[in-house]
Order: structure tokens, then C-alpha cells, then sequence
């Protein structure tokens, strides 16, 4: 079917070609690989505190330092899911290089932050048992 300007169009059936279907399908699932992955890294974040936790103070860590990591450990998977929705939006959906390129500042924001948070819970942690066993 040809529009009057001689261009192909859908014809307003609801049908769309198979190459758009597959090209939105490989785009959402690229976005939830990504908004996956930066989840992952936070959870990771999360558990590695608590490891760096029990290692430095062995299991005596005490309520308030685990209330403490658990808030941190869920801040900092918020942020990254948060940010990783930013990072694959830029990815999957950016419309030039300079997108694409973009979505490196918010993924490295993402390991900064939770680099800080776990130097900041080891430091505290440390502080507070003396390294002690």
C-alpha cells in the first residue's frame, strides 16, 4: 500500500513490519540488561559491605551496624538501579554518539558512589571494633 506521495506506509491496520518488532524487542531487552546489570553491582555493593563488616568486626557486629549497612546497602541499590535506568536509557535509546558516549558519566558516578560507601562503612566499622575479633 503507497501513500499518495508514492511512500510505503502501514496502512493503519495495527500492523508493523517483523524488523520493528525485533528492533523494539532487542532495545528492551538491552535496556533491562543494563538496568539488571547496575542493580547486580548494587546488590553487590550491599553484600560486600556486610562481608567487610564481619570481617572487621567478626560477628559481633551489633544491631546499629547493621541497621546502618542495610539503609547504606539499600541506598545504594536504589541509586543504582536509578542509575542504571539513566546509563540504559542513554545507551538503548540515545540517538548519537554524544548520547552513548554520556551514559559513561552516570555509570561512573554509580562506582564512585558505592566505592565511597564501602570506604566509608569499612572506615566506620573499623573505628568503631578497633579491627578486633
Amino acid at each position: 500500500m503507497t501513500d499518495s506521495a508514492g511512500g510505503r506506509h502501514h496502512g493503519g491496520n495495527g500492523y508493523t513490519s517483523r524488523g520493528v518488532i525485533l528492533r523494539n524487542a532487542l532495545q528492551i531487552v538491552s535496556f533491562s540488561s543494563v538496568l539488571v546489570g547496575c542493580g547486580a553491582i548494587g546488590y553487590g555493593a550491599w553484600v560486600w559491605m556486610h562481608l567487610a563488616a564481619i570481617d572487621i568486626c567478626g560477628m559481633a557486629v551489633d544491631a546499629g551496624g547493621r541497621m546502618a549497612v542495610n539503609f547504606l546497602g539499600l541506598l545504594g541499590m536504589g541509586a543504582s538501579v536509578v542509575l542504571g535506568g539513566a546509563v540504559g536509557g542513554l545507551l538503548v535509546y540515545g540517538e548519537t554518539r554524544r548520547h552513548r558516549v554520556a551514559a559513561l558519566v552516570p555509570f561512573l558516578l554509580l562506582v564512585v558512589v558505592l566505592a565511597l560507601m564501602q570506604w566509608w562503612s569499612a572506615s566506620s566499622f573499623d573505628a568503631s571494633c578497633g579491627g578486633a575479633r
